[in-house]
């Protein structure tokens, strides 16, 4: 085989596995994961996720504390205990009183989300 005819084969191999695959081993998602009922994640990024939840009364919403420290306050009236600082844990928390609640963290104020109790 030739330089130049090996060059062109092992140019079309090398492009060929470039290519791409539809296996879902190879594709990339920029969207987050999803996150289970009843349950928000305080992220490492800084963010609560979903920023917005309903719930029915009576039901336990789990914290699920990734990475970083996060102090959860609540806020409206008959709202559930405050959750200590915490990082890597879940902390779960029961909303017994219908409303609109705020959940803020204070370690970092740009953390907002809200859950609906119907």
């Amino acid at each position: 085989m030739s330089t130049r005819t090996f060059a062109i084969v092992a140019a079309s191999l090398g492009i060929a596995a470039c290519g791409g695959s539809t296996s879902p081993g190879y594709l990339m998602s920029t969207s987050p994961p999803p996150v289970a009922p009843n349950t928000i994640i305080a992220g490492a990024d800084i963010t609560f996720n979903p920023a917005t939840l309903a719930v029915s009364k009576g039901t336990s919403v789990a914290f699920v504390f990734e990475g970083v420290a996060h102090q959860v306050y609540f806020v409206g009236a008959g709202k559930p205990a405050d959750i200590p600082i915490a990082s890597n844990t879940t902390a779960s928390r029961t909303f017994a009183n219908a409303g609109s609640f705020g959940v803020r963290c204070s370690i970092h104020p740009q953390m907002a989300a809200t859950i609906t109790v119907q």
